[in-house]
């Protein structure tokens, strides 16, 4: 004990766990008395002040028998001296103290810093724009300072998770060999030589500006003819990850924009939600039967297309969940319907 205070310890813990027999009946009883006792007188005789009696893994009765004998052996304590009794109880409160031990031994990390690592790490490497960089600081502060029994935690880790998981400034490289492209193009379909010539037009033209992004192009045609697996041909061709949704009968232009987050259960729109599935920022999107989308009170789906694909616009796509700009003017639009009218 002497030792032990020279090395800066200034209590002394008694242990009582309920494998222990000596706290069940009468005459071990007196034997731990005694064994407290001596151990107490010791610890006086080091001019240890501070005194603490951990009992862990008890029922209820003797949980209390222990602490009765523990207050018993310390009845000769200095004037002066701290005591206290450690008794938790099972479940919820004796994990929680548990955690909160591990936690000051190093052995585990307090779970709200394992969540900000995490995001921390997963943001690494984002080429963040200025407005996107903002609102990722000023949601991770906020998620550092409020209580995880909070729902305003869950609904701005979900926020954050969503940032993060975007491919900002990530690219495909984009191919454009017509040799390359003819192959994947007669791959998957005999015939259509008008149509696959139009494409292979399409691709000299983006292999001599470098880039096809900012287009639109538009398949017209009756159902099984082909223009979805066409769409899988052009971005085989080009090298980029195709992601295709339909809007057939879409009536809420928040599948389109997203919802808004003071919403339960919002989330982002197709759009978004297609660019975290590719990992990329300039992928191949085809957007099917658009003639038959719909309209009502919630909002025009069609509308809100216009954001999506006009080259005007569409690099400064503003989604109702995220609240950022992300740019989608790089992205390969293909779109098909089954009449012009």
């Amino acid at each position: 004990l002497r030792d032990m205070r020279a090395a800066g310890c200034s209590g002394i813990s008694f242990g009582v766990e309920s494998g222990n027999q000596k706290i069940l009946d009468g005459a071990s009883k007196q034997a731990k008395v005694e064994d407290a006792a001596k151990a107490i007188h010791a610890a006086k005789a080091a001019g240890i002040k501070t005194y603490c009696a951990f009992i862990l893994g008890l029922p209820g009765e003797t949980r209390e028998t222990a602490m009765d004998t523990i207050r018993f052996a310390l009845k000769t304590l200095p004037n002066g001296a701290q005591f206290n009794v450690l008794a938790p109880y099972p479940g919820t409160q004796l994990h929680e103290q548990l955690q909160e031990i591990r936690r000051e031994l190093g052995m585990d990390e307090d779970p709200r810093e394992q969540e900000l690592a995490r995001i921390k790490k997963r943001a690494t490497g984002l080429a963040f724009s200025e407005e996107a960089q903002k609102a990722f600081d000023e949601e991770l502060t906020k998620l550092s300072t409020i209580e995880q029994s909070s729902p305003e935690y869950g609904v701005t880790r979900n926020y954050l998770d969503w940032l993060v998981s975007l491919p900002w400034g990530k690219y495909a490289k984009d191919r454009f060999s017509l040799k390359s492209a003819a192959t994947a193009l007669n791959k998957r379909h005999s015939g259509l030589d008008d149509v696959k010539d139009r494409i292979l037009e399409f691709i000299a033209v983006g292999g001599r500006k470098q880039q096809v992004g900012g287009s639109i192009v538009l398949f017209v045609g009756p159902p099984g003819v082909g223009k979805t697996s066409l769409g899988h041909a052009i971005a085989e061709a080009i090298g980029r990850p195709f992601y295709r949704f339909s809007v057939g009968g879409m009536r809420d232009e928040a599948e389109i924009k997203g919802h808004r987050r003071t919403y339960i259960g919002a989330m982002p729109g197709k759009l978004i939600q297609a660019l975290k599935r590719v990992e990329v920022a300039n992928p191949v999107i085809m957007i099917d039967e658009v003639d038959k989308i719909g309209t009502d009170f919630r909002g025009d789906p069609a509308s809100a297309l216009l954001e999506v694909l006009d080259p005007e616009q569409n690099s400064d796509f503003m989604d109702h969940y995220l609240d950022v700009r992300f740019d989608l003017s790089r992205i390969l639009f293909l779109l098909t319907a089954n009449q012009l009218d």
